[in-house]
């Protein structure tokens, strides 16, 4: 069976969250009928200011919740990468305003 690149149907939102608590951000993601292979999903994550992504060790499910949040975690991004057998797709990345 041919393999096909993930599409993101559902990117997740950017949240405004209090000082203390946690933000959950959830991607939805489809593959075209009769395509093999599973989806696997890695959460990554972008300090304020930083200029990459990095991976999120343990987060791969279709949602993930950050750990509580401080006000130095004001303008942090987080997005997921999906891959299905070798394709990627990177979802929109989403702030969260502390």
């Amino acid at each position: 069976m041919a393999m096909a690149m993930p599409t993101i149907t559902h990117h997740p939102a950017s949240v405004t969250a209090p000082e203390g608590a946690t933000a959950t951000f959830t991607v939805t993601v489809t593959l075209p009928p009769g395509t093999a292979g599973g989806i696997t999903y890695q959460w990554q994550s972008r300090a304020p200011g930083a200029p990459n992504f990095v991976d999120i060790v343990g987060a791969n499910a279709a949602s993930f919740t950050t750990p509580v949040l401080a006000a130095a975690d004001n303008n942090a991004a987080w997005r997921a990468r999906v891959t299905n057998a070798g394709d990627t797709a990177d979802s929109h990345e989403a702030v969260v305003t502390v």
